[in-house]
């Protein structure tokens, strides 16, 4: 029993590290264990992706390793080698070039429940041109794309709008990562790294802490417009809250209140095997509290 929860927390804190975009989680090594997590419960794991790639060469190596090789090396069975080929197969159609007419996707410039829309703020609410440019410089790294369910656990949008003005000088996010890391109230140095993250991605969902948003910040503390832009960039960046505004609150608008419940039903009939709904409530609820004055 013992044993299960030392791996459960282990298990734990390698996929945190990888969707926060640890350095550490970028290895051969490290990737192939979190990608084993998924198909051998209960075990640990590393001891076998270190073998694998040491036996392989690399990571690459393993994945195009023969099924049958892979399904008769010791320590693998028939699932683990089926997930092994499927992440090839989906590499290798993630490389392939696009159909010449194949359509542009859509993007979505306006605010949440608006598409194309031009918002008073669009410009804003979305990073300038020359902030975009400025993504591709070898001085920004983009943050780590979103994973996952569409469930979020935390809002930290109250956080977000406390800390925006008082963010430093500079477009690097791994700068504005380390002030947040620094500065946030919370007492545990893994919630403020985690927390951290949260406001980096939401907030500048580009890679790169545009010098719009830091500016208006700094120059509106506290106001009403601030909390709507964040609240724009928050929705942004988890659609799930637009579309509980849309589709739970706006029909019972006219009732001047609502019950968590309604929330509650909604998320279980989009997420009926989740055992996150609880939070995702509370975060939805404290995202609103956030926009209170």
């Amino acid at each position: 029993m013992g044993e299960n929860l030392r791996n459960k927390g282990h298990r734990e804190r390698i996929r945190e590290k990888f969707l926060f975009g640890d350095a550490s989680s970028r290895s051969d090594e490290a990737l192939l264990e979190l990608l084993l997590t998924f198909a051998i419960p209960q075990r640990d794991v590393r001891p076998l992706a270190r073998f694998l790639i040491s036996h392989f060469g690399n990571l690459d190596n393993v994945l195009s390793a023969n099924f049958d090789v892979l399904r008769h090396t010791e320590g693998l069975k028939d699932r683990s080698a089926v997930l092994l080929k499927l992440v090839e197969t989906i590499k290798h159609r993630s490389l392939a070039p696009h159909p010449r007419n194949a359509p542009e996707p859509n993007r979505d410039n306006g605010s949440p429940g608006q598409p194309g829309a031009q918002g008073v703020f669009s410009p804003l609410l979305e990073p300038t041109q020359s902030d975009q440019t400025k993504v591709s410089s070898a001085r920004h790294r983009k943050p780590v794309a979103r994973y996952g369910s569409e469930l979020f656990g935390k809002a930290v949008l109250k956080e977000a709008i406390e800390m925006l003005p008082r963010l430093p000088d500079s477009e690097n996010i791994d700068d504005i990562r380390a002030f947040l890391r620094g500065n946030l109230h919370f007492s545990a140095e893994q919630t403020r790294k985690r927390y951290a993250n949260y406001i980096t991605r939401r907030m500048f969902p580009e890679g790169i802490a545009d010098a719009t948003l830091r500016h208006f910040a700094r120059a509106f503390p506290a106001s009403t417009e601030l909390r709507d832009v964040c609240y724009y960039r928050f929705c942004k960046a988890e659609p799930l809250m637009t579309e509980v505004i849309s589709s739970v609150f706006l029909p019972v608008l006219g009732l001047g209140r609502i019950r968590r419940e309604r929330i509650t039903r909604f998320l279980h009939q989009r997420f009926s095997e989740s055992k996150s709904i609880s939070d995702c409530v509370q975060a939805i609820v404290d995202a609103l509290s956030s926009l209170a004055v």
